[in-house]
């Protein structure tokens, strides 16, 4: 399970004494937001700086993971990357922060170009705005509790999760990373192929998490249809009705549209992203995760200014179109810059058509219908 080494402890506490951030109290307990009350009550963070940064660190550590699946010391760091965006302790925060990710099989990266050119236009119809929300309905957060030679891991009285994102390819048929189902952290030896089945048939798919706040209806996986390391995908079969008390149905999401087969992504291009990062509510980038080209037959690179999405999560063309599923994301090797903006990141994703030509004929036929 994911921790920091004292190494990395000793990092965190350089980064935020120097990060202004940290200054005071106020700001420091800033950093707790939407913590559970029970760690936010026990921390006192006033007084000296360097005693009540190494107390929270201690603390969130001590926290580990949350009964949703996030974990204490991750939500901090997130919330320090929304505050020293654009600066030079957000890409210092995220290497901290990757301790917490589900890894990814590694990919390996072509060298990139020091700047993407494109004739694509950024003006967009105002119906855009409007199709993405839409789009976003069929979304969901993945919940995966983690199994270990048939018994399930628990931790305290709840379940141990891993958490990523999902999404409805058809009506009850909803597309995730197979290293979400999975369910392994680094340092974690693989799941065995026994455990994968169990995790998946126990997994939720929560959908409408825009609040913390609010209540959302949950929806139970009811089985492992289909699955593939190397394109990194798996398809669950999902309840139409809910275990929570919301009892809205799981066709009111609807399902997404994919890119036809002959579709082809240009250099530059814009993609957008719809996620659950780190197991948060849902957000979106949107037209700033520009195409850079394949990397191997079936994957395909894009990069983006923002924090690294879940994974998981749909990759759409500007018509709100799925053009491939997300698995990872890796630090540049180098300063790569698009239009004077410096880029940190490079996603991979895996090319849709790729992943149903996988597929068994059956469930082919189960998704075209649906198109």
């Amino acid at each position: 399970m994911p921790t920091l080494t004292p190494v990395q402890q000793t990092e965190l506490l350089t980064v935020l004494l120097e990060f202004p951030g940290t200054k005071t109290g106020e700001q420091r307990e800033a950093l707790l937001f939407s913590l559970p009350p029970q760690i936010v009550n026990s921390l006192d963070l006033s007084g000296d700086r360097n005693s009540a940064l190494i107390k929270m660190i201690e603390s969130l550590e001590y926290w580990g993971e949350l009964s949703d699946g996030r974990w204490a010391t991750e939500v901090m760091l997130r919330n320090a990357q929304r505050v020293a965006r654009d600066t030079k302790f957000e890409q210092r925060l995220e290497e901290i922060r990757h301790a917490f990710d589900l890894p990814a099989a590694k990919a390996d990266l072509p060298a990139l170009p020091e700047q993407i050119a494109s004739d694509i236009s950024y003006l967009m119809p105002a119906s855009f705005l409007e199709s993405g929300h839409l789009a976003s309905r069929a979304v969901a957060r993945v919940c995966v509790p983690r199994v270990f030679d048939g018994k399930p891991r628990m931790n305290g009285n709840q379940p141990s999760l891993a958490v990523g994102t999902g999404w409805l390819i058809a009506p009850n048929l909803l597309v995730t990373n197979h290293h979400v189902v999975a369910a392994r952290f680094s340092g974690e030896a693989p799941a065995k192929d026994a455990d994968i089945p169990l995790q998946a048939a126990s997994a939720q798919a929560w959908f409408d998490y825009v609040d913390a706040n609010k209540p959302f209806p949950s929806y139970q996986v009811t089985s492992l249809e289909a699955l593939d390391r190397t394109l990194d995908y798996a398809l669950l079969r999902v309840a139409d009705t809910t275990t929570s008390d919301d009892q809205r149905v799981l066709s009111e999401w609807g399902h997404l549209r994919l890119s036809s087969e002959t579709f082809e992504l240009r250099v530059g291009q814009a993609l957008n992203i719809i996620q659950h990062p780190s197991g948060d509510v849902k957000q979106i980038a949107i037209r700033r995760n520009n195409y850079v080209g394949a990397s191997a037959a079936d994957e395909f690179l894009y990069l983006t200014d923002t924090l690294p999405g879940s994974s998981g999560s749909p990759v759409f063309n500007d018509e709100w179109q799925v053009v491939g599923l997300h698995r990872a994301s890796r630090t540049l090797p180098e300063k790569v810059y698009l239009k004077g903006e410096m880029i940190k990141y490079n996603n991979v994703g895996v090319r849709i058509h790729a992943i149903l030509r996988h597929l068994p004929p059956s469930l082919r036929a189960e998704i075209a219908a649906a198109q």
